[in-house]
């Protein structure tokens, strides 16, 4: 038999309108109801983490490359607009 691997994404099925008795909340593996609340694994969050960390270092690296180059270069030209949604993403983000 092969191996078993945990759901990437839980739901919990919580809905006021219908109080659950002392089991409390019940989950599933997909969707069902407009109210559930999807929950992803803590490792998977880790995994996102720490990509994101790259991610923005390398930006910041490639922003910082770009600075200070004469008008006509990437930053006039086509790239104009993702350096400014860059540098704004940058500064929303820890």
């Amino acid at each position: 038999m092969g191996e078993v691997k945990a759901p990437d994404t839980i739901y919990l099925q919580w809905d006021e309108e219908y109080q659950f008795e002392d089991e409390g909340v019940t989950w599933c593996k997909d969707s069902i109801n407009d109210t559930d609340v999807g929950y992803i694994r803590a490792e998977l969050v880790e995994n996102m983490q720490m990509k994101n960390k790259e991610l923005k270092a390398a930006l910041r690296g490639l922003m910082k490359g770009v600075q200070g180059l004469p008008p006509l270069t990437a930053i006039q030209g086509a790239l104009k607009e993702e350096y400014k949604i860059a540098e704004q993403v940058l500064k929303e983000t820890v």
